[in-house]
C-alpha cells in the first residue's frame, strides 16, 4: 500500500504551503535522517520532482501542522494529534501515468495527510520491511480549520 490516509481537493490557487515538520525538501519513513525538523514555507510547484516515472512525490514527514493559502493568506490548516505525512499536488492522476506528459490538472490542489507512507528504497532494493506500508486498520485524529487573514480577497 502506498500510504494511508485522506485526499483533499482545494482551490488551485492555494498554492502557497507552510508546514512544522521535516523538510524543506522531500522526506519519506527512510529517507529523513537529513532534514531537519522546523518551520517551511514554500510554493505548490516547488513540491514536484521530475521523475522519469511519475509517482508519488514531494512527501513530507513528521509533520504538526500544515496550512495550504491563496495569496491573500486565506486557507486551510490542518494539525494532528500525531505527526502525519503530506504531499500537495495539482496533478489528478499522479497513481495512474506512466510518462511526464501524462499528467494532468484538474484545476484544483490536492493535498494528501497520510497517518503512514511507504519509504522508497534504494535502487535497485525495495523498501525495507519496516518502511512499507500494509493493509490494515490505520487510524489518525486530524483537526480542519480555516485560515481568513484577509476576508475581501482580489
Amino acid at each position: 500500500v502506498p500510504r494511508t490516509g485522506m485526499k483533499f481537493s482545494l482551490p488551485e490557487d492555494y498554492n502557497m504551503v507552510k508546514w512544522y515538520g521535516k523538510g524543506p525538501f522531500e522526506t519519506y519513513p527512510d529517507r529523513k535522517t537529513g532534514a531537519k525538523t522546523g518551520w517551511y514555507e514554500l510554493s505548490a510547484d516547488s513540491f514536484y520532482v521530475p521523475y522519469v516515472e511519475p509517482e508519488d512525490y514531494g512527501n513530507r514527514c513528521d509533520v504538526r501542522e500544515v496550512t495550504l493559502s491563496d495569496k491573500n493568506g486565506n486557507g486551510l490548516k490542518i494539525t494532528g494529534e500525531d505527526k502525519f505525512n503530506f504531499a500537495v499536488t495539482p496533478f489528478n492522476n499522479i497513481e495512474r501515468t506512466v510518462y511526464p506528459f501524462q499528467l494532468k490538472k484538474n484545476g484544483n490542489m490536492n493535498l494528501f495527510i497520510s497517518d503512514a507512507v511507504t519509504g522508497v528504497g534504494d535502487t535497485p532494493n525495495p523498501p525495507m520491511a519496516k518502511s512499507r506500508v500494509y493493509p490494515g486498520i490505520h487510524k489518525m485524529t486530524i483537526y480542519i480549520s480555516p485560515v481568513i487573514k484577509n476576508e475581501k480577497a482580489n
